[in-house]
């Protein structure tokens, strides 16, 4: 096998447009996990029968690694053997994903839980490489506890939840976390949906959405209505781009590349941070615009300006 990138997590909007990549998601029984803030990392068999490694874009191995993530398995006998027994139990071509927990945005995660692997998906790829289906939460749950490896627990199954029951369970994600700190978000399975693209999808909600939940109930402030028509990019821009936004895009950057941020690469980062900005909040910014055209221009030109700002540049 060799690495495959894991799928693009859709971040369900409370716009009343549909994302259509997750259109139907909530639609039957849903399983509702921890998001938690690590670095998406990977696990296969490689053709000779070596353990193979990756992060989200990249292949890795003991000298090109990714903050310690393969020294950690390789240099682990009791460690490796477990996951070469799980894999080799495992159908042919599978990897396991998991989240290798190392300081990003948030920091008041459990000292003991730092610089560890937590499963939180086995994915079945076919002979052409191609997805083939998802292990159930059941079926890799009994694996992991075999092999007494972490993985990342379910928080509840739920049948056709609705937004309203999403936003409640955002408050019950302190898993790993000190003083009962509420983590990132939540990830919604449902292992019986394809998209209308035919493709295997999850959901996520994270709280910067639970935040803002005041579009919900419909709450505006009459200063930023009455400014929406002359500068709609630069309140769009102030209601979805933080500090913590950006050192977290920054971090990503580096890590899929496995380099260390250099200015005269700020055209590159800047790309793709505004890329994740916008595949994130695009519906919920059309709602916000209302009739105000939005100029991608502009708003990419006052998104570069704080993504100065945040580099110190």
């Amino acid at each position: 096998m060799e690495r495959k990138k894991y799928q693009h997590i859709e971040k369900i909007s409370l716009a009343s447009r549909p994302n259509l990549e997750i259109d139907g998601l909530l639609n039957g029984t849903c399983y509702i996990f921890p998001k938690i803030d690590g670095t998406n990392s990977q696990i296969f068999l490689k053709d000779d029968g070596s353990l193979g490694f990756g992060s989200r874009n990249n292949d890795l191995d003991i000298i090109n690694d990714n903050r310690g993530f393969v020294a950690s398995v390789l240099t682990n006998e009791e460690l490796k053997n477990k996951f070469l027994a799980l894999l080799n139990e495992l159908p042919k071509n599978s990897i396991i994903y998991g989240e290798w927990l190392v300081p990003h945005t948030i920091k008041f995660y459990k000292q003991d839980a730092w610089d560890k692997f937590y499963i939180f998906d086995v994915v079945i790829f076919n002979e052409d490489k191609k997805v083939s289906y998802y292990l159930p939460y059941e079926e890799y749950l009994k694996l992991c506890n075999k092999y007494d490896l972490l993985y990342i627990p379910m928080i509840c199954k739920i049948e056709n939840p609705t937004i309203d029951d999403l936003e409640a369970l955002l408050a019950k994600n302190n898993y790993l976390t000190v003083n009962d700190n509420v983590g990132e978000g939540i990830v919604i399975k449902n292992y019986n949906f394809k998209n209308c693209y035919g493709r295997i999808t999850w959901g996520k909600l994270i709280n910067a959405d639970f935040n803002n939940v005041k579009d919900k109930t419909h709450k505006k402030n009459k200063e930023l209505k009455e400014d929406a028509e002359s500068n709609i990019e630069y309140l769009l821009l102030k209601k979805y781009v933080n500090t913590d936004f950006l050192n977290k895009e920054t971090n990503k950057y580096e890590e899929n590349n496995n380099v260390i941020f250099q200015m005269r690469d700020f055209s590159k980062l800047l790309n793709y941070a505004f890329e994740e900005f916008i595949k994130d909040n695009i519906l919920d910014m059309i709602k916000d615009s209302k009739k105000n055209l939005i100029s991608f221009a502009k708003l990419k030109t006052l998104f570069a300006d704080e993504l100065r700002k945040t580099l110190g540049y």
